[in-house]
């Protein structure tokens, strides 16, 4: 598996996983969510990193980008599920 590949694989599972807790949780959310999302992402990437690497720029790089793609996911699963109100427009 590319390194690559492995950053996707573990934010997509991070991200199934806090919304599960969330369903168990309801009141996690925004910033203990992020949170949570960053030490789980932090955590899966140094777990798979090979133990010859683990202190590598790769790995670094590869925690930085997991990290930064659930905060993505999260926020736009967030703004997604808000509800969109808008204005009726105003009358010339």
């Amino acid at each position: 598996m590319t390194p690559e590949m492995k950053v996707i694989a573990i934010a997509a599972v991070v991200f199934a996983l806090v919304q599960a807790i969330k369903k168990f949780f309801p009141k996690l959310g925004g910033w203990w969510a992020l949170g949570l999302n960053v030490v789980l992402n932090a955590t899966g990437i140094l777990a798979t990193a090979q133990p010859g690497q683990l202190f590598s720029t790769g790995t670094l790089l590869a925690v930085v980008l997991a990290i930064a793609s659930a905060a993505g996911i999260h926020g736009t699963w967030t703004n997604l599920l808000q509800p969109q109100l808008t204005a009726p427009a105003a009358k010339p």
